[in-house]
């Protein structure tokens, strides 16, 4: 299959945790478009949401976001609605995707909706085949490969500014590797699945 004219959707997200199965919730979400090889800047997709749950203070220290900040703003349900009509027949970018999709996954089954079931591309995936698997055994930071392609991003941790860095690495890497055809090896097929984690189901979530 061809990718030149396939959308691409580079999704990020924030959180008030890691781990959904211990009650992470998703307070802000953005979706930047890339077509015909370009990021449409004028079609991008962000909202803050409000999951009624108290963001900790040391997460809020990390992305900034406090709970003032999404006081009155939408629930769950229907920014997550919006983002699956926006990322319909889009092959999903994330860095570190198992994450993203985790969380989304986890809030779209409290929301009784379907789960994600995009093909994607997750740009660690790239960045080990451009540059070669690290030798202590992890995976490539966005920061690591923002700095591989000599990048400059000013700031980060925030949902909107990733995305758009991680769209910029994702443009730079797929003209490292060929053109944006190139990406086809590194696309990732979904199914769609009825569990997911939860705190009282350890089912799988991908």
């Amino acid at each position: 299959m061809g990718y030149e004219s396939q959308v691409f959707l580079v999704i990020d997200t924030e959180t008030t945790g890691l781990f959904p199965e211990k009650g992470a919730r998703l307070i802000e979400i953005a979706a930047i478009k890339i077509s015909d090889g370009y990021i449409n800047d004028k079609d991008i997709f962000h909202e803050l949401v409000n999951p009624g749950v108290i963001i900790p203070r040391n997460v809020s220290k990390i992305h900034g976001i406090r709970n003032d900040m999404i006081f009155g703003k939408p629930r769950p349900e229907s920014v997550l609605r919006r983002f699956l009509e926006v990322s319909e027949g889009a092959v999903l970018v994330m860095q570190n995707a198992r994450f993203d999709l985790k969380i989304l996954n986890h809030e779209l089954w409290l929301a009784k909706l379907p789960p994600i079931a995009n093909p994607y591309v997750d740009t660690m995936d790239i960045a080990e085949y451009l540059f070669g698997r690290k030798r202590n055994g992890r995976r490539y930071s966005l920061d690591e490969i923002l700095d591989r392609l000599n990048i400059q991003i000013g700031r980060r941790h925030r949902a909107l500014d990733d995305a758009w860095a991680t769209a910029e690495a994702f443009l730079r890497m797929t003209e490292l590797i060929g053109d944006i055809n190139s990406v086809a090896r590194f696309v990732k097929k979904r199914r769609r699945i009825n569990k997911v984690e939860t705190p009282n189901n350890k089912g799988e979530i991908f």
